[in-house]
C-alpha cells in the first residue's frame, strides 16, 4: 500500500472514531435518561415484563447477528476487489436472503412466544394480554431492524459513519419523544402497550431513512431478487458455524434471566433489565471502535496486507479496551449516586449487576478485533465452537449457584471466568491463523494494558477505602467521575501508548480542533 493511501486510510480511520465514540456518547445519555422516564412511567412490574419480553425476542437475534457479521464480511471483502457488479451481486443476495429468513423467523418466534408467555411466564394475570400485544409488536420492530441489515451493513462497509451515526441518533430520539408522549395520554391508556406501539413506529421511520439513503448514494446497489447460489451457499457455511459462538451467548444470557425469574423475585429481573441497559450503553463505545476498524482490517486482509492487518487488530483492541476503560472506572466507582440520580428507587442487587457485567465487558473488549480478523479469514469453526461451549457453560454454572442457595450475582461470576478464558483462546487461533506469535498481543495486555487499568482504578479505590468521597449530594459524585475520567486519560496517555502513538494521537487532537 502507498505511503498517500495510508495517510487517506489512517485519516478515515480517525474522523469514524471520532463520529462513532461521539455518537455513542449521545446515545448514552439519551438512552440514560429514557430508561429512567421509562422506569417512572411504566412501574417495577411492567418495566420488568418489557424487559423479559425484550430479551426473550432478543434470544431469535441469533440469526440477525449472524446475518449482520456475514453480510459485512462479504460485502466489504468485494469492495475491497473493487467489483462494483459483484458487490451489487451480493447485496441483493443479503437482501433476498434476509427477506426469506424473516418469514421464517416470525412463524417461529409467535409460536414460541406465545407458548412461554401463556404457559411458563411469571406475572400478574391481569397483565398476561398486554403482554402479549407487547410481544407482537416487538416481533414487528425487530422484522424491520431485521431487514435493514443489508443497508446499514453496505453503509458500514463504505465507511460512511457519519450518515449512520446521525440515523441512529434520530432513532434513539424517536423512542426517546415516544416515552415522553406516555404521560399525556389520556386516562385508561396502557402505557406498556402504548411505548411498545412508538418502538414499532421507531423502526419503520429508520427503515425507510436506511433505504432512501442508500439508493442515492450507491445506486448501482439498487434491489433485484437475487439468490445467487455460489454466494448463498458460503454466506450459510459462515452462518453455520457463526451461529454456534452469537447463539451461544444469546441464548445463555436469555436462560439466565429466565433462571432468575423462576428463583427469585421479579425485582432481581428487574435489577438485570437495567444493568443490561447500562451494560449495552457502555459496551457501544467499545463496538463503535471496532466498528471503525472491521472495513479496513477486512480490506487488509482481502489484500494480504498482513502487516497492516496485525498493526490494526493490536490497535483496535487497545483503543477498544482504554475507551471503554475510560467510561467504566467511573461508573464501577460511583454507582450507586449515578443510579440515584438516574432512577431514584432502584431495585435490589443492581449496583452489582451494573459493576460485575461492565468487568466483564472490559475483558470481552479485547477481543473484538481478533474476532473481526477471523471472520475476513472466512475460517471461523474453531472460533465458534469454542465460543459456543464456553458460554453456554455460563447457564449450568448459574443453575447448579442458584440451587445450592447462592445469591443473584454469581451469574456474573460464571460469565467473568468463561469471558477471560475465551479471551485466551481468541488470542491463539487469530495468532496461529497468520502464524504470527501470540507474545505480541500478550506483551500488549500485559505492559500496556493491564498496568493502565490498575492505575486508573487506583485513584477511586483510595479514594473510597479512607472514606473521602462520602457524600449525600449528586454534585461531588459528578465531579468525581469528571476527575476519574481526565486521571484515566492521563493514564492511559503516560502508561498505555507508545511514544509513536502518543505522536499519532497528538497529531489527530490538533487536527480535529484546529479545524
Amino acid at each position: 500500500m502507498s505511503s498517500d493511501a495510508k495517510t487517506h486510510n489512517q485519516g478515515q480511520l480517525a474522523r469514524n472514531t471520532i463520529a462513532l465514540y461521539l455518537r455513542t456518547a449521545l446515545m448514552l445519555v439519551i438512552n440514560l435518561y429514557t430508561s429512567r422516564v421509562i422506569l417512572r412511567v411504566l412501574g417495577v412490574d411492567d418495566f420488568a415484563i418489557y424487559s423479559i419480553i425484550g430479551n426473550f425476542v432478543a434470544t431469535f437475534t441469533i440469526v440477525t447477528s449472524t446475518l449482520t457479521l456475514a453480510t459485512q464480511r462479504f460485502i466489504t471483502v468485494e469492495i475491497g476487489r473493487g467489483s462494483e457488479a459483484d458487490i451489487r451481486r451480493t447485496f441483493c443476495t443479503a437482501l433476498s436472503l434476509h427477506l426469506v429468513i424473516a418469514v421464517l423467523l416470525i412463524l417461529v418466534c409467535e409460536v414460541a412466544g406465545m407458548w412461554y408467555i401463556n404457559e411458563k411466564m411469571v406475572i400478574p394475570e391481569a397483565r398476561v394480554e398486554a403482554a402479549q400485544i407487547v410481544f407482537h409488536c416487538s416481533l414487528i420492530a425487530f422484522l424491520f431492524q431485521f431487514i435493514s441489515i443489508p443497508y446499514t451493513s453496505l453503509i458500514i462497509a463504505y465507511e460512511h459513519m457519519g450518515a449512520w451515526a446521525w440515523i441512529s441518533i434520530a432513532e434513539v430520539l424517536l423512542k426517546l419523544v415516544g416515552v415522553l408522549i406516555l404521560p399525556t395520554l389520556p386516562n385508561g391508556f396502557d402505557y406498556l402497550i402504548w411505548y411498545a406501539a412508538f418502538i414499532v413506529i421507531a423502526a419503520i421511520v429508520v427503515r425507510i431513512t436506511y433505504g432512501v439513503y442508500c439508493h442515492y448514494q450507491f445506486p448501482f446497489c439498487s434491489y433485484k431478487w437475487s439468490l445467487d447460489k455460489a454466494q448463498t451457499r458460503e454466506m450459510s457455511s459462515f452462518m453455520g458455524w457463526n451461529i454456534f459462538g452469537i447463539g451461544a451467548d444469546i441464548v445463555s444470557k436469555q436462560f439466565v434471566t429466565l433462571l432468575l425469574n423462576a428463583f427469585f423475585a421479579l425485582a432481581v429481573n428487574a435489577a438485570r433489565g437495567i444493568a443490561i441497559q447500562v451494560e449495552n450503553a457502555v459496551a457501544n463505545f467499545t463496538r463503535q471502535i471496532s466498528m471503525a476498524f472491521n472495513p479496513q482490517i477486512t480490506k487488509s486482509y482481502s489484500n494480504s496486507d498482513f502487516n497492516r492487518l496485525i498493526y490494526l487488530v493490536r490497535l483496535g483492541a487497545k483503543l477498544g479496551f482504554f475507551l471503554y476503560l475510560i467510561v467504566a472506572i467511573p461508573i464501577i466507582a460511583e454507582t450507586p449516586a449515578i443510579l440515584s440520580a438516574w432512577l431514584g428507587d432502584y431495585p435490589g442487587y443492581t449496583v452489582t449487576f451494573v459493576r460485575l457485567s461492565l468487568v466483564n465487558n472490559l475483558i470481552l473488549s479485547l477481543s473484538y478485533t481478533l474476532d473481526t480478523m477471523v471472520f475476513a479469514s472466512g475460517k471461523i469453526r474453531g472460533l465458534q465452537i469454542w465460543t459456543a461451549l464456553l458460554l453456554m457453560a455460563c447457564f449450568p454454572l448459574s443453575y447448579i449457584s442458584f440451587r445450592s442457595g447462592l445469591p443473584p450475582y454469581f451469574c456474573y461470576l460464571a460469565t467473568i471466568s468463561m469471558t477471560s478464558i475465551l479471551l485466551i483462546i481468541k488470542i491463539g487461533i487469530a495468532s496461529n491463523l497468520l502464524a504470527e506469535s501470540s507474545l505480541g498481543f500478550i506483551r500488549m495486555i500485559l505492559t500496556r494494558c493491564l498496568p493502565a487499568a490498575i492505575l486508573a482504578a487506583a485513584m477511586p479505590l483510595a479514594l473510597h477505602f479512607f472514606g473521602v468521597v462520602q457524600s449525600s449530594t449528586t454534585i461531588i459524585p459528578l465531579l468525581l467521575c469528571i476527575i476519574y475520567v481526565l486521571w484515566g486519560i492521563v493514564i492511559i496517555a503516560i502508561v498505555g501508548l507508545d511514544d509513536k502513538e502518543r505522536q499519532t494521537a497528538k497529531q489527530y487532537i490538533t487536527h480535529f480542533v484546529c479545524r
